[in-house]
Formats: structure tokens, sequence, C-alpha cells
């Protein structure tokens, strides 16, 4: 069979960010569907935490059974 790796494109990328620990208070995030985006307003000195998330919207079909 076909053993190469198969990479799907996501449909969008979901961002997220907090400084520090402050998650709770503090976490914001941005979605975008290019491959890069500006996260803005980070302050100077401070760690941040930043994830990223792939998204890949998929197509489910419903069947009916036919009753």
């Amino acid at each position: 069979g076909d053993s190469k790796a198969h990479f799907l494109r996501p449909d969008s990328y979901q961002v997220t960010w907090w400084p520090g620990d402050r998650a709770q208070e503090e976490i914001q995030s941005d979605s975008t569907t290019d491959d890069h985006l500006l996260i803005t307003g980070l302050r100077p000195s401070t760690a941040y935490t930043i994830v990223v998330e792939a998204r890949k919207m998929e197509k489910y079909t419903d069947f009916d059974e036919g009753v």
C-alpha cells in the first residue's frame, strides 16, 4: 500500500494566548485562515503561553435508514 504520510491543509488555525499562568483572567484568542497571525498588545518583559490548533471542517453525510 501507499505508506506516505498524507497531510491535509487545515481550513483555519485557532490561536490562544495568555500571560504567564493567568489563563483564566487574561486569555485571548483569534483565528485565521492564513498561515500566520499577528498578535498585538503583548506586554514587554512578560512570558506568554501560546497555543495553536489546526482546524479542519469535516463534511459528514447523513445516510437515511429508509423506513
